[in-house]
Parts: structure tokens; sequence; C-alpha cells
């Protein structure tokens, strides 16, 4: 696998339960996105920042353009709207202009009672199709004191380092980090959407489609988050998740919560000594001075 970053590490908080299943499993837990905290990961839609009377408008011009122009247009795909502009080009000593602008706007003025039914239906099938993945998702740091609570049930879990190692080309190394924005992602300009209804300038929608899995909203930047989408992944069971393996060497340390129970800490403490003998293992607890976390190394 390619590496996408020069990280040598990331880290993942987790309960203690769900570290057990990692660590005896030797896998890592990718969730399907409707498991998510936020309502809106995966669940936004594309903004279109122009209205309907625009983009026919844009139609209309762009269409003429090809007609009537000196120049030779230059298709990278044959749509239908270029089929159509082609067949006009070729008429056009024969048809009246005024008649083919006339027909031209009839047509993109009943295309314009779809327009809204185009954009919710689009916006219906990015979402049915995102949320046919798994994402892994981890973050830069083990100190993250919310973090901590949040994901590590209330600092009684685990915050595991995990390697990203090019000899062994595991997923971390495709991690992309996570934008965090004010407002949902805009779909691609009038001129570029005009264009790429013509097929002059084709637009590559699944390089659009899963920049979403990157986005969320600013609050979140706190997490410092990075994750790996896999998409088209079929369901792995019914709590919404799949423990794919990695290999052991990716374990590179365990961080154990400052709450955590002396049972849990005992338990997870000898599997890795039973299984991950390269593990380092740490305590947290909570420093004295401020509002931060510090580690013992106890193994």
């Amino acid at each position: 696998m390619s590496r996408s970053h020069e990280r040598d590490c990331f880290y993942k908080y987790m309960p203690c339960d769900t570290a057990v299943a990692v660590l005896n499993g030797c896998s890592l837990r990718w969730r399907e996105p409707k498991q998510f905290n936020d309502p809106f990961d995966h669940q936004m839609s594309f903004n279109f920042p122009y209205t309907q009377d625009q983009f026919a408008s844009a139609v209309i011009g762009e269409i003429e353009q090809i007609v009537y122009s000196d120049r030779e247009p230059i298709f990278v795909e044959r749509t239908g709207l270029a089929t159509m502009a082609l067949m006009l080009r070729a008429n056009k000593s024969v048809i009246p202009k005024e008649e083919v602008l006339r027909t031209l706007v009839d047509g993109v003025e009943e295309s314009k009672v779809g327009f809204q039914r185009y954009q919710d239906n689009l916006n219906s099938l990015i979402t049915y199709d995102l949320n046919c993945s798994r994402v892994l998702c981890v973050t830069e740091k083990s100190d993250n004191v919310v973090m901590w609570s949040h994901y590590a049930a209330s600092h009684t879990g685990v915050c595991v380092k995990l390697r990203c190692i090019d000899e062994v080309g595991n997923a971390l190394l495709a991690a992309k980090p996570v934008r965090y924005e004010s407002s949902f992602p805009l779909f691609p300009t009038l001129h570029e959407h005009v264009k790429h209804l013509t097929g002059e300038a084709p637009i590559n929608f699944s390089k659009l489609l899963y920049q979403v899995p990157y986005i969320k909203h600013q609050h979140w930047s706190y997490e410092e988050e990075w994750r790996v989408h896999v998409p088209h992944v079929e369901p792995g069971n019914e709590a919404g998740f799949n423990d794919w393996s990695e290999a052991p060497e990716v374990f590179g340390a365990i961080y154990f919560g400052c709450r955590i129970s002396p049972e849990n800490a005992s338990s997870l403490l000898g599997l890795v000594k039973a299984e991950y003998p390269h593990m380092e293992v740490y305590r947290a607890s909570p420093s004295k001075k401020a509002f931060q976390i510090e580690f013992e190394r106890i193994w």
C-alpha cells in the first residue's frame, strides 16, 4: 500500500471490551458511517451554488456556443447534450437561428422542473454509496483529555498506538486527515457543471464523492482525526462493523486510562505479555500541575 503521509504512528481510543476483541483478533475495528456519533458524518449533501434559472441560462449559452462558434468543438465524452448540439451544428445553415434558440429554451424550461429532483436524487445516491463503506478512525495524540472521555469510556478504557510500517504495508499508510469546515461542500461551479453535461470537461464524480468522508464540522477539530475509507463493503454484522486483521507489529503500545479497573488492567496486561511482547504498556494519571494526562511506563 502506498503512503499518503509521513507519519510513523497514530492512536486509537477504545473501551476495554473493544481492546480485548482487537488484541485477541489482532485486528482493527472498521465501522459503517451510520454508527458514528456525528449525525452529519457521511450524511451531508452537496450544495449547488446556483439557481435553476442560472443553470438553464448557462446550458443554453453553452449549446449556442457549440452550435455557432467558428471553432470546432472538442468533446471528451459524447453525452446526450453533445449529440444534440452537434446535430444542430451540422444543420445550422438550414435551420433558422431563432428556431434553434426557441427549441433550446423550450427544452431547458422542461428540464428546470426536474432540477430540484435531480439534486435530491444525486444527494440520495451519494449518501447511499457512502453508507456502504467502512471507516477506520484514528487520531494524532494519546493524551487528549476529551478524546479519553468520549472514546475510551470516560478514561476507563485504553488508547492503542498503531504504527505505520512500510515493510508491512498496513492500512494506516493510506490514512488522510479530516478537514474541519463550517458548511457542506459545494458542488462544482456552474461553468464546470455545464461543461460536464456537454462532455467537454467531465467531472470526476468518484474523486468528488470520496472527499466527503474526510469532511466534518469545525467543532470536531479537537479530535485531530485521520481516516482510512474503504467504499462498497458488504455488511459485516448487525452491529455495523468489520474487524479486519493487522500484522502484530502494527500494535506498538497501549495506554491504560487513569480510571481503568484493576481487573481490566490486569487482563489486558496479561494479554499483551502473552501475545504482543514487543508492545510498551503505560498507565495514565492526571497531572497535579495542569489539565494534562501524564503516562508512566509499566511494561
